[in-house]
């Protein structure tokens, strides 16, 4: 190849690499051009300024990924809180989300219609017709709401009969007459077994602040296991039902499985 011919080559591809009398594009991003009869074309090259390792790309990635995972975690965390369930008895205030100002309507959007059924009641030893809302029957949380009239907008009180209602000393059906005497000392009931049976005479105790706030009602589970102990214990057992005052330590509660099986919590006016 003679000298002309070389040259020839060489020049042209310097143009088709866009370069300048043969030397190397800058690292700056600059813009290449390329003439051809007029026509004009500019291609723009980005260069980085700093390369990052493999090892360096990976750690970034796992920082991320672990950022992302603990976001997830709290944001589900939060989320299990703010729906925790309150089933707390405030005596005198609120039974959960339930308070004097709860009509049937706040019912029906708190627990679901299906869960509510409409009843009547019988007090003062069957005299008196009370309209209430009974809601999630058979569960443990299960309570009835007793109401003024049947316009079933304002409620008086709450007759709380799951277990899963607790007050703050940790009260609830299903507490043990011995449990119960622990948080009250020493208190007295009436007697079991009729219309006013058990009722826990709370103003005598260390919970007094309660009075005519709140009704502990005591009794026996129907059960065969009670019915056994009444017939094994049928003399203790007469002395502790009927119209009488009993006492939380008399020898003859002690063989019976004695406990809360109702909180009457009062809302309205007494």
């Amino acid at each position: 190849m003679n000298l002309k011919k070389s040259t020839v080559i060489v020049g042209i591809m310097g143009l088709l690499l866009g370069c300048n009398g043969g030397e190397s594009p800058q690292n700056t991003g600059s813009k290449n051009t390329l003439s051809n009869s007029g026509f004009e074309k500019q291609v723009t090259v980005p260069i980085p300024n700093e390369t990052a390792s493999v090892s360096e790309v990976r750690k970034d990635i796992q920082t991320e990924d672990t950022q992302k995972s603990n976001r997830r975690q709290e944001t589900q965390k939060i989320s299990s809180n703010s729906i925790q369930k309150d089933n707390l008895i405030v005596p005198g205030e609120r039974v959960g989300v339930v308070t004097k100002k709860t009509t049937r309507a706040d019912l029906v959007r708190e627990f679901g219609g299906s869960n509510l059924k409409d009843d009547t009641a019988f007090k003062a030893e069957g005299t008196v017709k009370v309209p209430v809302t009974k809601v999630n029957e058979g569960k443990k949380d299960y309570f009835i709401v007793e109401w003024k009239d049947e316009t079933r907008k304002q409620l008086t009180n709450i007759v709380v009969l799951g277990s899963e209602w607790k007050t703050p000393e940790g009260i609830s059906v299903g507490t043990s007459i011995k449990k119960l005497e622990n948080v009250l000392g020493e208190f007295k009931f009436s007697g079991l077994a009729w219309d006013f049976a058990g009722i826990v005479q709370i103003q005598d105790t260390k919970l007094s602040k309660y009075q005519n706030k709140i009704l502990l009602r005591l009794g026996m589970k129907d059960s065969k296991e009670s019915q056994q102990l009444i017939n094994k214990y049928s003399d203790e057992y007469g002395k502790i039902v009927g119209d009488t005052i009993v006492s939380s330590n008399d020898l003859n509660v002690r063989p019976f499985n004695i406990e809360v099986d109702q909180i009457q919590v009062f809302l309205g006016d007494i």
